[in-house]
């Protein structure tokens, strides 16, 4: 969980790069314990990096997983995108 938290002070540090290592490596987990909020902060990095295809790409998942803690967030997030 500690590169969870590694990730979010890049991402808040205008590091996206780095944090995007870091979410991409933790997503690739298959038992991390946060990987609905580390899938959410992907996507959430893609926009920061301006790679919107990505990121609607991740948040498009995120809509199809009903039990996914960030759905309604995603669904909000991809109706301003578009």
């Amino acid at each position: 969980e500690v590169l969870f938290y590694l990730g979010q002070a890049y991402l808040a540090g205008d590091d996206p790069a780095n944090a995007l290592k870091v979410f991409s490596s933790l997503q690739a987990e298959e038992e991390f314990p946060l990987s609905d909020v580390n899938q959410w902060y992907m996507a959430l990095t893609h926009l920061k990096l301006k790679d919107i295809e990505s990121a609607k790409e991740i948040l498009q998942q995120i809509i199809g997983n009903t039990n996914h803690a960030y759905r309604e967030r995603s669904e909000t997030l991809i109706e301003k995108i578009n």
